[in-house]
């Protein structure tokens, strides 16, 4: 039985591209950002506009200042993410290192174990620090962490639909009829 490998191509080039935007070419999201938050936001005052040649303002008054904060929202979104992420990350890791510390300093904690957890912690202080302090380049660095790894998996599913394709060409194509004789698959025997 032959396999379909399509969906490991498609899923491939879509990685691809992916993982090429995000890694090597950011500014091209952040435009699709500021792009539908933009149209977002136009819709929201074409509806309202269009709303006051008809007899209910308010609700579409509403409407239109909902949709307009989404789409500043949506534009914003590129900046929340490359600075708060990181901080956010960096007191996360701060508090656990924190936390690693509290425990080894526990007198039930035993000495292999203490020494483990102050260096474990010593590192997520450290790791912390460098997020709160530097969230850009930080930022930078897991954009293009992430886009490498989408390329990668995207070389995956090329592997994979390759392999599919070179099994399905392996397949031989013969019927057994029930009498249990191998017929093959060319018509020349039923004429």
């Amino acid at each position: 039985m032959k396999i379909d490998n399509f969906s490991y191509i498609l899923k491939g080039a879509a990685l691809a591209i992916c993982g090429v935007l995000i890694a090597f070419f950011p500014n091209v999201i952040t435009w699709l950002f500021y792009i539908v938050g933009c149209i977002i936001i136009a819709g929201s005052v074409i509806a309202f506009l269009g709303s006051l040649t008809g007899g209910d303002t308010g609700f579409m008054f509403i409407g239109a200042l909902i949709g307009a904060g989404i789409g500043i929202l949506i534009i914003c979104l590129p900046h929340i993410i490359m600075i708060n992420i990181p901080i956010i990350a960096g007191i996360i890791f701060g508090v656990m290192g924190i936390m690693r510390i509290m425990k080894a300093r526990s007198d039930k904690t035993l000495p292999d174990k203490k020494t483990q957890n102050i260096v474990f912690a010593v590192i997520l202080l450290v790791t912390a620090l460098i997020f709160i302090l530097n969230p850009f380049k930080v930022s930078t660095a897991i954009r293009i962490i992430i886009g490498l790894v989408m390329i990668a998996l995207s070389a995956f599913n090329f592997y994979v639909a390759y392999a599919i394709s070179q099994r399905n060409q392996t397949i031989q194509h013969d019927v057994i009829d029930v009498m249990g004789h191998t017929v093959d698959d060319d018509t020349k025997y039923l004429k």
